[in-house]
């Protein structure tokens, strides 16, 4: 896993930015093609927060498959990541040498994070273990699971994830044939 010696030098202001309520300013996040030739869809978007510091959420999900990516960007701190989540692929080994042989390999789907000295570090807390098959298997489950650990749009509901815009508005209680007049004449004029 990757070190990052900035975060180990502002690793009070990492925790704290990481604290710090943030908000989505879309009710929807829809994916585009990263270029023509890309295996994966994304949208990175801007979090609203209380701190200074620019806070951003990559979404990313691999086209006609199931895997997605979570990401939590600082860039004052780090170009990589700041702290993500993966839903599938291969398993990965934490390098920190004080970890237990239990903690060492890690299988997706994980979060991750930075530790004190600056090491990523990855993790399955019990949520995971439980809901394994639903966070492979549904980018908007993943997505409430990692607003909820990140205090990322705590108060209001999390955005739904989507690659498609509906071409007509989705209405949930109107029928939408109550003004059509079906004629049962079929060309008959008695």
């Amino acid at each position: 896993m990757k070190n990052c010696p900035e975060i180990a030098r502002n690793y009070r202001l990492y925790k704290e930015i990481l604290a710090k309520k943030k908000q989505t300013s879309t009710p929807t996040i829809l994916l585009i093609d990263c270029s023509e030739t890309s295996l994966w869809k994304e949208k990175t978007t801007t979090l609203n927060h209380d701190a200074t510091n620019m806070i951003e959420l990559l979404v990313a999900k691999q086209n006609n498959d199931l895997r997605y990516q979570l990401k939590l960007f600082i860039p004052e701190l780090n170009k990589n990541p700041a702290l993500y989540f993966d839903s599938d692929g291969p398993t990965i080994r934490n390098t920190n040498p004080i970890n237990r042989l239990s903690e060492s390999k890690i299988r997706t789907p994980y979060l991750s994070f930075y530790n004190e000295d600056g090491n990523m570090q990855a993790y399955r807390d019990s949520f995971i273990e439980t809901h394994e098959a639903e966070l492979q298997n549904n980018i908007n489950v993943g997505m409430k699971y990692f607003c909820s650990k990140n205090n990322i749009n705590a108060e209001t509901e999390v955005p739904k994830i989507t690659e498609f815009l509906p071409l007509f508005p989705i209405s949930q209680n109107a029928d939408v044939h109550a003004d059509v007049v079906f004629s049962l004449n079929h060309g008959n004029t008695d």
